[in-house]
């Protein structure tokens, strides 16, 4: 496997040349082989040549310890011979080890190196013995120098003294000088004795000698100890010390040559022999030893040539395989890997075994299959945001057709209770009954006006807003939205950029999250808004058809229960909730996700269950950088004015023309009605008195409430026009709206909102 490894590791184009330098290292080999073997040839000629230095220098080497021998033999010693012949033992022996050191370079049998190993410790330790015999050998000799010294010098002191008591006596021939005389003659005698038994086993080593030399030394030192005794003068005393200091000497000098010559006889002589044999026999072998390593090594000189020639043959074979497959199985696993691709699996992923033109395109193979998974992924993501974009107005234009029938409806049920409540003539009763249908209308209004907010995908007021002066207009309220437990952080970036955006929708967004966490947080919590400036260069996958570029961020944070992976695909649903029931509409985040996309901008959700949720909204940096407007009120209207023109009004459904016609002649409007577009302007030209038309946006028979007031101001420029409508202005005709959506009611409407309008569109002094 590792040779296939070096071989992938190589290029195709270097491949191709492998087999070509694959000749040209067999004619290398086997060029080689054959230096080789006449190198052999004149190996072994040298060889001969070392083998018959060796068997010459052995011979030497044994005649020296012959005569080494001859003249260490424990009785005779001869040491001039003795060390001749050491000296030129040891110049034998360095000659053996020099032969052996060529011999060793010239081959590298490790028989022959052992045996060449084997030849060096037994000539090092022949060596060591002899230099332990001629280290005896030089102690024998001094030793002997003492002994015959000591010897002379003790017989002389006790001659000397004997000598001066023969003269002493004849000046006086006392007791005391006889006996001293007697005792130094007796010591003279024991040296003589002493000393002739030394030289004898000197000659010839005898243990009884060597006893005898110990008792006579031993009576010479008894006598010398009585003679001491009884002698008093100085001359006396100091012949007698000088005595005892030489026999000491001498004694101890023949304790140390009975024990040198001793170890010389039993442990040099004998081992020498013993080891000269060794080392002549090891060198011998290693000198066969290298004749037939070299005899060998031709021999199979013939062997190698041709196991050479059949090992590359088959190298090559082997190699050439090796390169095929290097080549075709990789373009197998290309093959596999694409198919696999076409099939729809990206996640696949090709090994690289290789270095080489393959390997490059697998490796690029793969950054490819990567390349196109993260793109399918994106696209994926995207198309996922794409279909719930889709899906949000879907629900939007459906949510905006049944808020507009469902206005209709209340509009005629709040109108009716407002009508109801005036002919009632004070009965508390009717009145209690009134303002309870009225109060659960009002709430039906308010729940058709969250679903008209998520349906619309345009803003009513756009104006350039500085986020952070919005949030601070809303501390207060969003404060007694939240409940004590909560705490309220606000992390409000300087220098925020400014946006475009409707601000009215901005506060009902941002109390909507923050009463959205509020519901979230069990017992105590914290809620944290914060807002900050972002440049985003790559889009988050789940948002579909954003641009890049510089946005405003706000981020509402608490540490509530969170929303699980389950629900958090459909929390932007209309009416999709998860508290209980009665505790919420599920139009909240609805009413986010709309106001966050007629803005151009995008939500994120980053929730965890248990830990908390985070709603992050993007709005776009506004291209001026404009300074804040504050809306002004307007001044207070009388709630019901009253008048007396004609006024035409136009719908489709005939409870709310009824209605609206009873509220205005109560207030003395004179009331003409139509319910359509064509009898609209049938009663335009024959009714010039109209002053006024009240019309519905959306009618059935082709004219739309824009197109009739276009038509009917045409040759009426004095006519003024006010619209109503159910539906978000998004699901409405957009033609001619921008000139006549000024004056504008929405339903439901209460009479004082009807009157109001009527009479501040009359009043109006701008001439169509």
């Amino acid at each position: 496997m590792t040779d296939f490894n070096i071989i992938n590791k190589i290029s195709i184009k270097n491949k191709t040349y492998l087999l070509v330098l694959l000749s040209v290292v067999v004619a290398l080999i086997l060029l080689f082989v054959s230096n080789n073997g006449l190198k052999a040839i004149l190996i072994e000629q040298e060889n001969l040549t070392y083998s018959t230095s060796i068997e010459r220098y052995t011979n030497k080497l044994i005649l020296e310890e012959q005569r080494y021998r001859l003249n260490t033999n424990g009785s005779i010693y001869d040491f001039k011979a003795a060390n001749r012949a050491y000296d030129n033992a040891i110049s034998y022996m360095d000659k053996l080890h020099q032969i052996l050191s060529e011999v060793d370079k010239l081959n590298n049998s490790s028989l022959l190196l052992e045996n060449s190993k084997r030849t060096r410790q037994s000539t090092n330790q022949y060596k060591n013995l002899y230099l332990r015999g001629v280290s005896l050998l030089t102690e024998l000799k001094k030793q002997a120098t003492i002994l015959e010294t000591e010897g002379e010098y003790i017989t002389l002191i006790i001659q000397e003294y004997v000598e001066s008591k023969r003269t002493e006596i004849k000046q006086d021939l006392s007791k005391e000088t006889i006996e001293k005389i007697n005792n130094g003659s007796n010591i003279w005698q024991y040296t003589y004795v002493t000393r002739l038994h030394e030289k004898k086993y000197r000659l010839s080593p005898d243990n009884v000698v060597l006893d005898a030399f110990n008792n006579d030394y031993q009576f010479m030192m008894a006598e010398w100890k009585r003679l001491k005794k009884m002698s008093n003068q100085s001359f006396e005393i100091n012949k007698l010390n000088d005595f005892n200091a030489s026999s000491k000497k001498y004694k101890n000098a023949m304790r140390l040559w009975v024990d040198f010559n001793k170890q010389l006889v039993t442990e040099v002589l004998p081992k020498m022999k013993e080891l000269g044999n060794n080392v002549i026999a090891s060198a011998i072998q290693s000198a066969n030893l290298s004749v037939k390593h070299m005899s060998d090594k031709r021999n199979n000189i013939a062997l190698t040539l041709l196991t050479v020639s059949i090992f590359t043959i088959l190298l090559g074979i082997l190699i050439g395989s090796m390169i095929a497959k290097s080549i075709s199985q990789p373009l197998g696993k290309l093959k596999e890997h694409a198919l696999a691709i076409s099939d729809g699996k990206y996640e696949t992923r090709i090994k690289v075994i290789s270095k080489d033109e393959i390997g490059q395109l697998a490796d690029a193979f793969n950054h490819m299959t990567t390349t196109i998974a993260k793109e399918m992924a994106r696209r994926e993501q995207a198309e996922k945001a794409q279909r719930r974009s889709q899906k949000m107005d879907a629900v939007g234009q459906l949510t905006g057709g049944i808020a507009h029938d469902f206005n209709n409806i209340l509009g005629i049920i709040l109108g009716n209770l407002e009508l109801l409540e005036i002919y009632a003539n004070n009965n508390e009763d009717i009145i209690t009954r009134v303002h309870i249908i009225e109060k659960a209308g009002l709430r039906a209004a308010d729940l058709t006006r969250q679903l008209l907010s998520f349906s619309r995908r345009e803003a009513k007021q756009i104006s350039t807003v500085n986020i952070n002066q919005a949030i601070s207009e809303m501390t207060e309220i969003i404060s007694r939205s939240l409940t004590p437990e909560i705490e309220v952080k606000y992390i409000l970036t300087e220098d925020l950029w400014l946006t475009e955006i409707d601000k009215g929708d901005f506060s009902d967004t941002l109390l909507n999250l923050c009463i959205n966490a509020r519901d979230s947080i069990k017992d105590h919590g914290y809620l944290t808004v914060e807002t900050g400036n972002v440049t985003i260069d790559t889009p988050p996958a789940e948002t579909a058809n954003l641009n890049t570029g510089q946005y405003i961020k706000l981020s509402i944070s608490d540490s509530g229960e969170g929303i699980s992976d389950e629900f958090k695909e459909r929390i932007y649903e209309p009416f999709f909730t998860t508290k209980e029931q009665g505790k919420g509409t599920g139009l909240g985040l609805s009413m986010v996700y709309a106001f966050v996309n007629r803005s151009n901008g995008f939500i994120t959700c980053d929730s965890k269950t248990g830990v908390g949720t985070t709603f992050n909204i993007y709005l776009p940096k506004a291209n001026i950088e404009a300074p804040l407007t504050m809306t002004q009120n307007k001044n207070p209207v009388d709630p019901l004015p009253a008048g007396n023109e004609t006024i035409l009004i136009v719908d489709d459904e005939e409870a709310l023309i009824e209605l609206a016609k009873d509220m205005l002649e109560n207030k003395g409007y004179h009331i003409l009605t139509a319910s359509d577009g064509k009898q609209a302007l049938e009663q335009l030209a024959k009714s010039p008195e109209i002053k006024l038309l009240f019309s519905d946006i959306v009618m059935p028979n082709g004219i739309n409430g824009y197109e009739l007031a276009e038509q009917a101001t045409l040759n009426r420029n004095d006519l003024k026009v006010l619209l109503t409508s159910g539906f978000s202005e998004k699901d409405e005709p957009r033609d001619n709206k921008i000139r006549f959506n000024k004056n504008r009611l929405n339903k439901p409407y209460s009479q004082a909102e009807l009157l109001t309008k009527i009479r501040s569109t009359l009043d109006e002094t701008e001439t169509h």
